[in-house]
């Protein structure tokens, strides 16, 4: 009984610092849902439709107004404006009023049937990766599409039974298939890997100030008091209010934000819960180890937030890993969340059951054992120092 009162004084002295402090239950209660609903909001669009273009038509013939027929019909392409001057449409593209330039130089249609290959180039807005990667998969779209159109001509002129060359020559076809994202919609995947990296920070922000401000403003000893000095009750019954806190936070973020934004979820529920509440106890773990280690207010956030601000970017959720140089591949493996969203990915987005997540669990898994490990000398260092007091 002595233990559950303990852990429970703990608990409702948490909740009290972080209901007194204005900055805490911003952080906690206030900033996590509502940046979701922000996040989400922005890629509400799902993914980039009628991409301005310009075209500069050189040769005016009947094949290039089919390219730009084309080009005006395509779901992500929207032609603003056909010119005859590359140097005026180039203006467009350095005013941001278009994101690509399509070229079809002159004698397009003439060198087409003289059997020559013309080319038809075009220049996208580069300094945007994701515009002008979707720009170039439309434009080879639109060239496969006029090429296939091209040839079934030839073809049929060729040889008026089309049926028979079709059976002598059967033409080659090709599916692709993108699993688990069929049409690269943005908001199924950015998103949740961005909610994630915020929430990690906000969590570990709140636990450094909380842990920090004992030892600054000497209130340490009545904290050991309420947990009859012993250092794993008071570590327990602090983790209880953060744990609550965001164990409610995700079930809203699920229940409410990811399905007014048409997010799915195809995972089974309880896997994801348990993975996000060993999540929390990782993160609340890291940031009261460093607050330990410092006490110092200051410092421990400043190394909380240099050390996972860039979690997003360092994780593997956008770029791989495996590309990342060893340094930065060895400090990214630090981050709780370079181990927590490769498994969320495969329930959240691919739907794997537990024993299809067995290798992505066993990581984060093993994570957690290294740095209960690491951290441990921490803890008992002051677990020694409160006995002796």
């Amino acid at each position: 009984m002595k233990t559950q009162q303990a852990i429970r004084n703990i608990a409702l002295y948490q909740w009290q610092q972080i209901l007194r402090i204005r900055q805490l239950w911003l952080m906690l209660l206030v900033l996590p849902l509502t940046l979701s609903f922000f996040v989400c909001y922005i890629y509400q669009q799902n993914y980039l439709r009628k991409m301005p273009i310009v075209v500069v038509d050189m040769d005016n013939s009947h094949t290039s107004h089919l390219v730009v027929r084309y080009l005006d019909t395509h779901r992500y392409l929207h032609i603003i404006k056909t010119l005859q001057s590359v140097p005026e449409a180039r203006c467009y593209l350095q005013t941001r009023k278009a994101n690509a330039l399509i070229l079809i130089p002159p004698h397009f249609e003439k060198d087409l049937k003289s059997s020559k290959q013309p080319t038809v180039k075009a220049y996208s807005y580069g300094a945007n990766l994701v515009v002008s990667r979707e720009l170039q998969k439309a434009v080879s779209e639109i060239v496969l599409t006029v090429n296939a159109k091209l040839n079934f001509s030839r073809l049929a002129a060729w040889k008026n039974n089309w049926e028979n060359q079709k059976h002598d020559f059967p033409p080659l076809r090709l599916e692709t298939h993108n699993l688990y994202n069929p049409y690269f919609n943005y908001q199924w995947f950015v998103p949740p890997g961005i909610i994630i990296a915020i929430w990690q920070l906000l969590l570990v922000l709140s636990v450094a100030i909380i842990w920090s401000m004992d030892f600054e403003q000497n209130k340490w000893q009545n904290v050991l008091n309420l947990a009859n000095r012993r250092i794993s009750l008071v570590w327990i019954g602090r983790l209880i209010p953060f744990f609550v806190i965001f164990v409610i936070q995700w079930l809203a973020l699920i229940y409410i934000v990811f399905p007014i934004f048409g997010i799915p979820l195809l995972g089974a529920l309880w896997q994801g819960l348990l993975l996000w509440m060993l999540f929390v106890v990782l993160v609340y773990n890291y940031g009261s180890t460093i607050s330990v280690l410092s006490k110092d207010s200051l410092f421990s956030v400043t190394v909380c937030s240099l050390t996972l601000a860039g979690a997003f970017a360092f994780s593997g959720y956008s770029y791989p890993i495996w590309e990342i140089p060893l340094i930065p591949r060895l400090f990214a493996f630090i981050m709780p969340t370079t181990h927590y969203l490769p498994c969320f990915q495969s329930f959240y987005m691919q739907g794997n059951s537990l024993s299809g997540n067995l290798t992505s669990w066993a990581h984060l898994i093993i994570y957690t054992i290294v740095m209960a490990i690491v951290t441990f000398p921490a803890w008992l260092h002051l677990a020694k120092r409160a006995k002796q007091s």
